[in-house]
């Protein structure tokens, strides 16, 4: 775990799944801040929104802070936060599940964004994008469990 105090790339990041841009994957509560490379995706699994909202639930605060840190720590870090929301609708009770998930999925990202930003990082050092549920992990969706890992955010390394 992240220890208080300063952070350096030799630290490690918590609860996080981890998409690399040469193709691999892991799925560790760690990875070395100096081991990633741009175009890397890091899932951070303990931010938590209220549902069908961009409101944080409290438990959200730890890995928040922890990728402020990181910001302030290395100020050359750019990142893009890319929101994802989960889940299968039939489409047939009339109301625009894709448009609604598009908002959804971007302004959660932004509510990211926004906290760091607030928190005092340079607002041209992130992006943020939203996917609706576009690009699932599960494109099946077949339990709960893959729905709740379907919903996420990410970052993505733009530069180092």
């Amino acid at each position: 775990l992240i220890k208080t105090g300063t952070i350096t790339e030799n630290d490690w990041l918590p609860g996080a799944y981890y998409s690399f841009a040469d193709g691999s994957s892991a799925k560790s509560m760690r990875f070395k801040l100096k081991s990633v490379k741009i175009g890397d995706k890091i899932v951070l699994e303990n931010i938590f929104f209220y549902s069908g909202t961009p409101l944080f639930k409290p438990e959200s605060e730890k890995t928040l802070k922890q990728l402020l840190e990181i910001m302030q720590n290395h100020p050359s870090l750019e990142i893009e936060i890319q929101g994802h929301i989960c889940c299968k609708f039939d489409g047939e009770d009339g109301y625009d599940h894709v448009n609604n998930d598009n908002h959804l999925s971007l302004n959660r990202a932004k509510a990211v964004y926004a906290y760091l930003v607030a928190s005092g990082i340079a607002a041209n050092r992130i992006k943020y994008k939203g996917f609706g549920s576009s690009n699932k992990r599960f494109p099946f969706e077949r339990t709960t469990e893959e729905e709740d890992l379907n919903r996420r955010v990410e970052i993505m390394i733009l530069k180092k």
